[in-house]
């Protein structure tokens, strides 16, 4: 029985030290793959200098998704494009376009002015857009776009060659880039040049604002035809054109020679709901009395408040079809 016993605690003992190999050989095999796969990674992903053997890590980053990109739609941009020409150190306008590029329409419209239609510069009156050049690029430009009724962004200057070839070959693209005056950021109109000069030339459509000459006192205007002008501002952009109302628009005439006369007229009807937007001469200085000529229903209603207002006046209702002023006032030598 003893030696059973010790037949088989021998066999314990011979199996014991087998059962603790075999606990540590797969943590030895878990150390081991670990370090072959520490040393593999080094191995792949560092970058030798073969000049000066120094050795770079480089940093692996998941590759992130990628954004969808979203269709950005342009809206309508609106330019004041003023030809200029100069000569021995002076300028001269030759005419001005307001242009509307619409990239959703892939299209470019515009309206061209003549140099001789009548606009009213702010502070100044009213005066051909020839005559406001002098008062300014952006005074002129606000002009244009009261007198069309379009809000401009802003204006660029050009060349009389460059003018030329907008007129005959709506060439527009390039003077986005090529102009020599404005009050557009030169990377931006860049870019919108070159978007522009995309357009095919038969989705460009300009054309002149039409017009009338009148003649009021000893001056000639050219004003628009309202109701073709409305027709083709909404045809270009969109929609009807914005007429600002400041009140009745007057214009002064003096008719008895008297220097200064108009303006003094004028300060007793500012403030008064009452556009002064020209004052000069008239025809003659040998008017004996003083007229108010009104040329529609609101100036005719308006009549006996401004003869009231200017301290005295007959007031006429004049027949001459024409949009380019509410009422003319002829002061005569009864005015002082």
């Amino acid at each position: 029985m003893p030696d059973i016993e010790n037949r088989s605690q021998r066999r314990a003992r011979r199996r014991r030290p087998q059962s603790k190999a075999r606990q540590v050989l797969p943590i030895i095999g878990i150390i081991l793959l670990a370090l072959a796969v520490w040393i593999g990674w080094d191995v792949f992903f560092t970058e030798s200098d073969p000049k000066d053997g120094k050795t770079t890590v480089v940093n692996i980053e998941p590759e992130k998704k990628k954004k969808k990109e979203e269709k950005v739609v342009i809206s309508q941009r609106t330019f004041v494009i003023l030809g200029v020409s100069e000569s021995g150190g002076s300028k001269t306008l030759m005419g001005a376009v307001q242009v509307v590029f619409d990239p959703a329409q892939n299209r470019i419209g515009g309206l061209f002015l003549d140099p001789d239609t009548f606009v009213v510069i702010p502070g100044r009156g009213l005066q051909s857009i020839g005559d406001g050049f002098k008062e300014g690029p952006k005074a002129l430009s606000a002009a244009i776009s009261a007198l069309l009724g379009v809000e401009s962004e802003g204006y660029l200057v050009i060349d009389s060659d460059e003018f030329s070839r907008l007129q005959v070959g709506k060439d527009i693209g390039g003077i986005f880039e090529r102009y020599s005056d404005g009050n557009v950021a030169r990377a931006e109109s860049k870019a919108i040049g070159e978007q522009m000069s995309l357009i095919p030339k038969e989705r460009r459509d300009l054309y002149d604002v039409p017009v009338r000459q009148l003649e009021i006192g000893e001056s000639l205007y050219f004003e628009p035809v309202n109701d073709e002008l409305s027709r083709l501002v909404k045809a270009i952009w969109g929609h009807a054109p914005d007429f600002k109302d400041d009140g009745l628009r007057v214009i002064i005439l003096n008719g008895n020679g008297t220097p200064g006369i108009g303006r003094k007229a004028a300060d007793r009807l500012i403030g008064s709901n009452y556009r002064i937007i020209d004052v000069k001469n008239a025809d003659s200085f040998n008017y004996a009395t003083t007229r108010i000529m009104v040329y529609n229903q609101e100036a005719k209603k308006a009549g006996k408040k401004l003869a009231k207002d200017l301290g005295l006046g007959t007031v006429v209702d004049d027949s001459l079809a024409q949009d380019v002023t509410d009422v003319v006032i002829l002061l005569g030598k009864d005015f002082k």
